[in-house]
């Protein structure tokens, strides 16, 4: 199961680009912070101060169950797997984040297997954090009897804001989902200042089943004369189950001489109703324009001349919370 994870930073923008991305990434959940807006549905939860969310996006959708809205979470049972999206705001004290964190942990207890996922505005050097925080420290320790493993891997930041940059969308599993599990920090343009973390999670016992993959072919570009000229030449003997499957094999051989394959697609889903080729170009500019921006960071350019940031760079980085 293929789920998604953000923070929206209740941006108009950034959640409809997130409709469009749980398309192209053929993303099954979605579990938000700080969403734009909530939809009132059967494949909607939110939490009581509306902060957090989880959302089932795939195609077919996949039924919610044991729906639970907390204080910092929302949490729903997807296919036995019990999913939280939490959101603890900076502006929590240290006693209400602790208490937080302990009513997730609570009910945790009690719902296994579970993803528990958000943004925790915390640090700690076990994420990639540059030093443990007191937030951090009450998160370890309120999670520590759960039997979770931290999915996080690598320093890529996760929020990027005006220069600054910090790990704090933080993804937990039980021992048992961790298994053949992925993790990574998306490129993507999400419109928000937090990144999207894409993560797959093995919720079948036994090997994941390998999907029948079946050649699609443009019909438009199809060439009928070498179609033709192709079947000219055929010729066929033995059994009438070896004449088959010569057939067939010349078939496939002929498609591919005479038509141009198509693009893999497997989910079948159409874009958001509002994305087109334009928008499509617009988000490429982007990507483009950040990656110039990520590869010059660190350094300072004037007047033609690069100059190094020396030690005072690392002062300019402040702590988000």
């Amino acid at each position: 199961m293929k789920f998604l994870q953000i923070n929206l930073n209740h941006c108009e923008v950034a959640q409809s680009l997130l409709e469009q991305n749980v398309i192209e990434k053929n993303v099954h959940m979605a579990l938000i912070s700080e969403q734009y807006r909530y939809k009132n549905s059967g494949e909607w939860v939110t939490n009581n101060s509306k902060k957090s969310a989880i959302w089932s996006c795939g195609n077919p959708r996949r039924q919610i169950s044991k729906k639970k809205c907390g204080n910092c979470f929302a949490r729903a049972q997807v296919n036995g797997i019990a999913f939280y999206s939490c959101y603890l705001p900076p502006s929590l004290s240290l006693p209400q984040a602790t208490s937080a964190l302990e009513e997730i942990a609570e009910d945790a207890r009690e719902n296994r297997p579970a993803v528990i996922a958000g943004d925790f505005n915390a640090w700690a050097t076990e994420w990639g954090s540059p030093r443990t925080n007191a937030r951090g420290k009450a998160l370890l320790e309120s999670f520590a009897a759960l039997d979770l493993v931290l999915l996080n891997s690598g320093t890529k930041p996760t929020f990027s804001r005006a220069g600054t940059s910090s790990i704090i969308d933080l993804t937990f599993v039980n021992t048992g989902l961790a298994s053949g599990s992925s993790w990574e920090v998306s490129d993507t343009y999400t419109g928000s200042d937090h990144a999207a973390i894409i993560c797959t999670i093995n919720s079948r016992s036994g090997p994941p089943r390998v999907p029948k993959t079946v050649p699609g072919y443009k019909i438009e570009t199809l060439d009928v004369e070498m179609v033709q000229m192709l079947f000219e030449d055929l010729s066929t003997s033995g059994s009438a189950e070896e004449r088959a499957n010569h057939i067939a094999e010349y078939t496939k051989v002929a498609c591919d001489a005479s038509m141009q394959r198509r693009g893999k697609n497997p989910s079948r889903r159409r874009p958001a109703y509002w994305w087109n080729q334009s928008i499509a170009e617009a988000r490429k500019d982007c990507h483009r324009a950040r990656r110039a921006y990520q590869r010059s960071r660190g350094r300072n350019i004037l007047q033609g001349k690069e100059t190094s940031p020396g030690k005072n760079y690392k002062r300019e980085q402040t702590q988000v919370l």
